[in-house]
């Protein structure tokens, strides 16, 4: 039974640990995923000054992501709860329930922005964007944060960017993705649930679900006919030298 999106491409690249085989190097901020809070705290501290983000491996919408500000007591209590309050539980339990309470959780390096752009890929090509302005006291993009949406164009950089994020997520069967940007930085790749089709219509925005509808069948079609993972006559090399294309480790 065909699928628009691989099931195994799914379980492997929906959930942000597998980012950096699609997104290419230098496109996503300096990031540590973990479950230890010890590991955790300590990359934390080599850069007291900096900003960082903490958020889940696997939650949407915005939950659970929080500002880690220099100097503020919050930090080290929000890595303690992001990993499951090990420390805590081993001390009250004697270690008895050791194995489950690790949870795993990334730290991500903060980079301020005002804007982002949402942008759906479909058959590996970018389809339909639109601007999210982000509220003036949030730091999460998303539409349920009370952003600002409206129509926007890419940039030639920024659709470069998402063509070549596009053919790596079609070698591992993903045709209909959306992506979370504010060049150069990618901060998200949405495969479960991409959004920007009824969210568009619902915000007043181009109705864009013809096009995608159509690009997913024409590569439906090429993929299914040949019974093979879609391919793409017309890639070009990376303008990366030496540049992985991505791939399973």
């Amino acid at each position: 039974m065909p699928f628009v999106n691989d099931v195994t491409g799914i379980l492997m690249l929906g959930n942000k640990t597998n980012l950096d085989t699609v997104v290419p190097p230098g496109h996503l901020p300096r990031t540590l995923i973990s479950h230890s809070f010890d590991q955790l705290w300590a990359h934390y501290q080599r850069e007291p000054g900096a900003t960082w983000l903490v958020k889940p491996t696997d939650a949407d919408a915005g939950a659970d992501v929080y500002l880690l500000r220099p100097g503020s007591s919050n930090n080290r209590v929000l890595l303690q709860s992001m990993t499951g309050n090990t420390g805590v539980t081993e001390l009250l339990t004697k270690g008895g329930l050791r194995g489950f309470g690790n949870r795993y959780c990334a730290l991500q390096e903060y980079h301020p922005h005002t804007d982002e752009k949402r942008v759906i890929l479909a058959a590996g090509r970018p389809v339909a964007q639109q601007l999210h302005r982000l509220a003036p006291d949030e730091h999460r993009g998303n539409t349920a944060h009370r952003v600002h949406c409206a129509e926007t164009a890419l940039t030639a950089d920024e659709q470069q960017l998402c063509e070549r994020i596009g053919r790596r997520l079609a070698r591992h069967g993903i045709r209909f993705a959306g992506i979370d940007l504010a060049h150069p930085y990618v901060f998200e790749v949405n495969l479960v649930n991409p959004g920007g089709l009824d969210e568009r219509v619902a915000l007043g925005l181009p109705d864009r679900s013809p096009d995608i509808l159509q690009a997913l069948l024409d590569q439906a079609r090429r993929d299914f006919s040949r019974d093979a993972p879609g391919d793409f006559p017309d890639e070009v090399p990376s303008d990366h030298p030496g540049d992985d294309p991505g791939g399973l480790q």
